[in-house]
């Protein structure tokens, strides 16, 4: 049975992005320990239901009685964005959740077989234990708040290939769409991430919230977290422009790569 990594990854996207918004809405370190703790348990109780059969008994999970007593009784107002976002349908077996998480995120292909839900499962406990995992490695403070897992720390899926990575394609898309006269002070950078996801296929949610859309809003030289790593996408990126000899992008990408040099100092 085909793995449609694409899909997943896709979804595991979308689950980052409203997972973190979540997360925002909680005040301090410990509460989001507890929340996070929380939403691991919720992942694991409906992973591991299951009907009654030869081999064991049933196993049930009351998900609302959970949500009730552990999220919403401790965080009332606090949780109306996990219902805004509808977080809890990224862990649902049920085909009624999955479909309605499919339209929620504008996916037209079929639900999730088996292996493909055991897959993204994998990866979202995977996220869940990299959080706690920055989150308990915190200072006790009421003013300290975890560092949001991206999801290029999470997926376990990696590319073909190392080198074609989120933050090359978004400056790739950039210089692209640069050299035909768009740029930061006359784009409009809703219009041109909704572009992307069209090039990209990526289904399209709330834009905002879309990572492509915060990467384009960043490129060419807020991607990265070092300049040592911006100048090496920034070469990359600039092979494939030489190979088309797009000479607009090509020049584009020498000024950035002239302005970072000028002005490199250690990361």
């Amino acid at each position: 049975m085909e793995i449609r990594t694409e899909l997943i990854s896709t979804i595991l996207e979308h689950f980052v992005a409203d997972f973190n918004t979540t997360l925002e809405a909680l005040p301090d370190t410990q509460d989001q320990i507890y929340y996070v703790e929380k939403i691991r348990e919720f992942m694991l109780g409906i992973y591991q239901t299951r009907p009654a059969s030869d081999i064991g008994e049933a196993v049930y999970f009351d998900e609302n009685e959970f949500i009730r007593r552990n999220l919403f009784a401790r965080f009332h107002e606090k949780m109306n964005a996990f219902n805004q976002t509808r977080l809890r349908y990224y862990f649902c077996k049920e085909a009624y959740h999955q479909n309605e998480l499919f339209k929620k995120l504008n996916i037209t292909q079929n639900l999730l077989h088996w292996k493909e839900y055991e897959g993204l499962s994998r990866l979202q406990l995977s996220l869940l234990n990299k959080q706690l995992d920055e989150l308990y490695l915190l200072p006790h403070s009421p003013d300290n708040k975890g560092r949001i897992i991206s999801i290029e720390e999470t997926i376990e899926e990696k590319p073909k290939s190392k080198d074609y990575t989120r933050s090359r394609q978004a400056l790739t898309f950039h210089y692209l769409m640069a050299s035909l006269g768009y740029n930061k002070t006359n784009a409009n950078h809703v219009k041109l991430a909704e572009l992307a996801h069209v090039l990209f296929a990526y289904p399209l949610d709330k834009i905002e919230n879309s990572h492509i859309y915060k990467n384009i809003k960043n490129a060419p030289l807020h991607l990265a977290k070092t300049k040592a790593t911006t100048l090496k996408d920034l070469y990359f990126v600039r092979t494939y422009f030489e190979a088309i000899q797009c000479t607009q992008a090509l020049k584009l990408i020498d000024e950035d790569i002239s302005y970072i040099e000028r002005n490199k100092k250690p990361d």
